[in-house]
């Protein structure tokens, strides 16, 4: 995340020690990597021979599809959820969108309610969320049973099947032991010295049952005029300077009995955070008026040491995965416009690192663009959603 100084620095704003102000552009914080990424023939193998092509689209003229969560549990098992618009007859559909044959054939799935998040320990264990309620389903979506959801909670993760979590406005986060019946406030949320008000936590994961992260942030609201979207006026959009924020994580060690926080004032937010081994890795959104729109970050569990992995300045990163010991996976879009970090559609490009330093751009279908796209992937198999309808599958 970028610190305050290093924001002012960057923008100009602030002199480093014994210098004289300088422009904007002179005080430039460098592009990661340096170059743009690489084609992927260049990659090592398997990656070498990767290309994205399109495994599913819902491309129909009178009807639209749009996704709103999805995950990839398993190798075998795939599922993206959304609600279906624009039938002649009756109101929109909350429906998935399911694979059990990695990604060969796809079929409609009838969803409880409409979907505005999921979670999946594995293909047997799916929790959806829809406004204030939760569903459970332990037969791969086929059936669903209603449980109950703490007030203010957007999002859950489970490090079990009895043991969850759910977060979302609000620095409190419930936690429950027997699979979402029942739900008790995290102490150690209790005791944050930050406003409820303005504070939300955006994403948490776990790694094989017993490390987990939860990650959010605290900051000011926004005052009336500066909740114009960029799009309405680019201009004022671009000479925005980013508001400072309080970013808050918390790690356990020991599946969610402990919490240890750690609470930070930095630029950015905190939007997803992804685990395997010793590594972790974190996308933070900047908005408008930084010469990055977002910026992804690598965390050593081992020695604690944090550095920046991937920052563009014209490409907004969406999603995350890590593969392996070493190599991670990003999506990437490349907007129709000046302003990358507006939300704004554009082309969907995915690039593979090997081992942080070194970064490739592998082949993804013309045809898939968007505002953002979600990765998901298991067993060596891998996907992309965008909200139009369309899931690509890498093939290598």
């Amino acid at each position: 995340m970028i610190s305050r100084r290093h924001f002012l620095l960057a923008a100009g704003a602030l002199p480093a020690a014994g210098q004289e102000m300088k422009s904007p552009s002179s005080g430039e914080i460098p592009e990661i990597p340096a170059a743009p990424p690489r084609p992927a023939a260049e990659a090592p193998p398997p990656f070498n021979k990767a290309d994205w092509k399109i495994a599913f689209f819902h491309d129909e003229s009178t009807t639209a599809l749009t996704f709103t969560g999805f995950i990839c549990p398993s190798p075998d098992f795939v599922m993206a959820s959304g609600v279906l618009e624009g039938r002649r007859r009756g109101r929109p559909r909350n429906i998935g969108i399911v694979s059990r044959d990695g990604g060969a054939t796809w079929n409609d799935l009838k969803l409880p309610a409409l979907p505005t998040a999921i979670h999946a320990l594995d293909a047997d264990h799916i929790w959806l969320v829809s406004g204030n309620r939760l569903y459970f389903s332990g037969d791969r979506g086929a059936r669903w049973n209603r449980l109950r959801l703490p007030r203010k909670s957007a999002r859950v993760c489970f490090a079990t099947p009895q043991r969850g979590f759910a977060f979302g406005d609000g620095k409190v986060f419930h936690r429950t032991e027997d699979g979402g019946r029942r739900w008790t406030p995290v102490p150690e949320s209790q005791a944050l010295k930050l406003n409820d008000d303005n504070t939300v936590f955006r994403d948490m994961v776990f790694w094989q049952g017993s490390l987990g992260v939860i990650a959010g942030n605290s900051r000011r609201p926004l005052i009336p005029s500066e909740e114009v979207p960029a799009w309405i006026a680019p201009e004022r959009a671009i000479s925005r300077r980013p508001i400072p924020a309080t970013t808050a994580m918390l790690i356990t060690t020991d599946g969610g009995a402990t919490w240890k926080s750690s609470v930070t004032s930095a630029f950015g937010d905190v939007l997803s955070v992804r685990l395997a081994g010793t590594r972790s890795i974190a996308l933070f959104d900047y908005g408008e008026g930084f010469i990055f729109p977002t910026e992804v970050f690598l965390n050593s569990t081992a020695n604690g040491k944090t550095e920046p992995l991937f920052r563009r300045k014209t490409i907004r990163v969406t999603d995350l995965l890590l593969h392996g010991d070493s190599a991670c996976i990003l999506s990437l879009i490349e907007p129709f416009g000046r302003l990358p970090a507006a939300g704004i559609p554009g082309r969907l490009r995915i690039v593979y690192s090997p081992d942080g330093r070194q970064w490739f751009q592998m082949p993804v279908d013309y045809r898939a663009q968007g505002p953002d796209a979600l990765l998901g992937g298991a067993g060596g198999r891998y996907f992309a959603a965008l909200p139009n309808g369309m899931i690509l599958r890498l093939e290598t």
